[in-house]
């Protein structure tokens, strides 16, 4: 077994976070559990954001070790209020033997959706560790955008809601409702289904971008803002992850 990963086992189950941020790469960088879209970057936002993960945890114990080389796979037990979790987290080692790259993987689902609500406070800067993303210049008309992404869908469609463009799937379950200066949101907003526990980590990771829209954001809907140099392809990335939680069975095959 590496030193590093010795290390990194000890001091995530004692709670000793300066142990644990020793035996990070400079660069190292996490891959959301929740939706491999966010990754985080940076020893000290990876110390903080490990910091208050595990610190949620009560009972942490790495079962067994799997792998040699650069990469290995952790599996752990623990619990968290009261749900018990399993983990298992694969690990990429740089030259150094210091750990790189950390991508958990969470189970069950429930167990995951309330530990990403816990997470979702103050104690974690809104800023933390995510990777900046490209700020491409926003279209002239970024409902023309939106159009070209939900269309192309299988089935769908547009037609006025409450005063504003939405789109639907099969003419039945609306999937994309895009507003201007709407609810008390100021700006170009979309809002849109995401998938379990998205919501809560999106917004606490980036909350000049995302926000819990009204009416729909307890359902787990995720606000998405047009007018901060939107990256259109992930925009186009959480629309059709909103359309294929809302498509019916028979269209659920066909891409997007």
């Amino acid at each position: 077994m590496s030193d590093a990963i010795t290390e990194f086992r000890s001091a995530t189950e004692s709670g000793d976070m300066d142990a644990l941020a020793r035996v990070l790469a400079p660069d190292a960088e996490l891959i959301s559990p929740l939706s491999g879209r966010l990754v985080f970057r940076g020893r000290h936002d990876l110390r903080v954001l490990l910091s208050a993960a595990y610190g949620r945890l009560t009972g942490l114990r790495w079962t067994e070790e799997i792998g040699d080389g650069a990469r290995r796979v952790l599996l752990a037990e623990a619990g968290i209020g009261p749900f018990r979790l399993t983990e298992a987290l694969v690990l990429r080692l740089d030259d150094q033997g210091r750990i790189r790259t950390l991508q958990p993987h969470l189970r069950p689902w429930l167990t995951l959706t309330y530990l990403a609500v816990r997470l979702a406070c103050p104690s974690i800067p809104a800023s933390c560790g995510v990777r900046p993303r490209p700020h491409r210049l926003p279209l002239v008309d970024p409902l023309a955008r939106i159009r070209a992404i939900c269309l192309d869908l299988p089935e769908g469609t547009e037609r006025p809601s409450h005063g504003s463009p939405a789109f639907f799937v099969a003419a039945k379950k609306a999937f994309m409702y895009y507003l201007e200066d709407r609810h008390r949101e100021p700006g170009t907003t979309i809002w849109c289904p995401a998938p379990i526990g998205v919501q809560a980590e999106m917004v606490a990771a980036e909350p000049t971008r995302f926000f819990v829209p009204p009416y729909v954001g307890h359902r787990g809907w995720i606000g998405v803002r047009l007018d901060v140099g939107p990256d259109w392809d992930e925009v186009a990335e959480i629309v059709r992850d909103g359309y294929r939680l809302v498509t019916p069975k028979r269209l659920s095959a066909l891409p997007t």
